[in-house]
């Protein structure tokens, strides 16, 4: 071979290697500067989307696919603590039903011998641009993901709810959803302290943003159920012939499931009623949560924190449901304390101890919970003589009652991730339980072991039990407590 060839097909072969390099140092820095600047309006959704791919191949048991009513009502850590089951939410806000067939095809890549739960609570039809965003501003590019974009914008489309215009502006779109950055790039001049700390914060996806945590919302008004049957939608029922086509070819296991929750109208109820039916006649599993509310002891005044969704209150109740059927009809191994799991052991202790301020572990004994235990009023709290007295009604089903308190030290700093996420700029302790109290009659205590400090808040509640043998049962109780400052 000549030399002036063999020189050429080097140079070739150098110019290749180094368009390559490029190109990696490109997807690299395109990478890296996505993740700071791209901004789906919630940080959650870097847990839900990027948090799924960072799970070892083929190592999750399941998989939970839908909207928010998915990590509101089902929590992973909660799930784990309660039946060893690993678990990831590939779950973003709003999600819609039309994109969870290319989630799927894109989770089974992965995760080819996990079970699939899918909510069918998205059914409302609307297909907005900020919904698509949530699901692909954290999703890797593949042809894949390129199909789900291009459907997507072809249903808005046809729906008359594509903002872009013919042309040019779908083109602008459809790039912006395959490369977000595209569309963020103009936040430098925006950016906080937080958009620099995304990372996996070792909890597998369980919530922790202020509302979930505090919020408490009284439904037991907008409650409603029904037996009627309401035809689907045209894009429903397409969506879900596409979906079960998918489910079949990629012969994957699946779980349907739909989430109790305040319906704004009867209709969305009833076509519900009418999914279960389709789904159930042809063969398909499906767990309808809207069966275990009463079971569940769910209590519709204090567990959930919007019309919507849970608090984590009612978040451990559901979850426990979840972990009952899944224990009952399929066949999964405890897999706490192995060593290929101690990420969930580690995740499960970093979360309780984050949480602890707004939840006390016993909680998590779902089978000593008793819901007809009434909670018990907080009438007041006052400070004599360098201590905290407090006092409520008594509850007739109560044969005792636990006392629990925090303090808020308004100098200090929640430094753990949950205090960075919620941007505390005080120390707030978890739950101490102080006292037990046996008596059907109590209604006062006189904390003498607190060292009332100034400027500091302390908060109380009351946690009614019953006994039974060598049993204790707990009640739901005040879960914001009752608070005074020491001036």
């Amino acid at each position: 071979m000549p030399v002036d060839e063999t020189n050429k097909r080097k140079k070739t072969v150098k110019r290749l290697i180094k368009a390559v390099l490029f190109l990696l140092v490109f997807i690299l820095v395109i990478s890296a500067v996505s993740r700071i600047v791209v901004n789906p309006e919630d940080y959650r959704h870097y847990q839900w989307i990027r948090g799924f791919y960072s799970e070892p191949k083929n190592s999750l048991d399941v998989v939970f696919i839908g909207s928010s009513v998915n990590y509101s009502e089902i929590n992973p850590m909660f799930l784990w603590n309660a039946a060893g089951i690993a678990s990831r939410d590939f779950t973003t806000n709003s999600q819609p039903l039309e994109v969870v067939e290319y989630l799927l095809r894109e989770a089974v890549r992965r995760q080819p011998e996990a079970l699939y739960v899918i909510s069918l609570n998205t059914i409302q039809g609307k297909l907005s641009d900020v919904d698509l965003h949530y699901v692909t501003d954290y999703m890797p590019f593949s042809f894949n993901k390129l199909h789900m974009i291009d459907r997507y914008l072809e249903l808005q489309k046809s729906l008359g709810q594509a903002k872009g215009e013919e042309g040019t502006g779908l083109k602008a779109k459809r790039w912006q959803y395959v490369f977000p950055v595209i569309l963020y790039h103009t936040r430098w001049e925006e950016l906080e302290s937080i958009d620099f700390l995304y990372k996996n914060d070792g909890v597998k996806g369980a919530c922790y943003y202020s509302t979930y945590l505090s919020g408490i919302t009284d439904i037991s008004e907008d409650w409603q159920t029904n037996e009627e049957r309401e035809p689907l939608s045209d894009l429903t029922e397409e969506t879900l012939s596409r979906l079960l086509q998918v489910i079949e070819e990629e012969n994957v296991r699946v779980l349907f499931t739909i989430y109790p929750r305040a319906e704004a109208n009867q209709k969305m109820y009833s076509q519900y009623n009418t999914l279960v039916d389709r789904l159930t006649e042809d063969g398909y599993d499906v767990f309808d949560m809207r069966d275990c509310v009463d079971e569940s002891g769910i209590n519709l005044v204090w567990d959930y924190y919007n019309m919507k969704h849970t608090n984590i209150h009612g978040a451990v109740k559901y979850t426990q449901a979840m972990a009952d059927y899944l224990t009952e009809h399929y066949d999964f191994t405890d897999r706490r304390g192995t060593k290929a799991y101690r990420s969930f052991d580690r995740g499960l202790e970093k979360y309780l101890d984050a949480v602890g301020p707004y939840f006390i572990e016993f909680e998590l004994d779902q089978a000593h919970y008793d819901e007809r235990i009434s909670v018990p009023e907080l009438l007041d709290l006052e400070f004599e003589d360098g201590n905290a007295v407090l006092n409520w009604t008594p509850v007739f089903e109560a044969d005792g009652y636990l006392i629990y308190r925090k303090e808020i030290d308004p100098d200090g700093e929640k430094n753990d991730f949950v205090g960075r996420f919620l941007g505390l700029k005080y120390d707030i302790s978890s739950w101490e339980q102080i006292a037990d109290l046996p008596g059907k009659r109590m209604r006062t205590f006189t904390d003498e072991t607190v060292n009332l400090k100034k400027g500091h808040t302390y908060i109380y509640t009351v946690v009614p039990y019953r006994d039974e043998g060598a049993e204790r049962f707990y009640g739901t109780y005040d879960y914001d407590g009752i608070s005074k400052k020491k001036e």
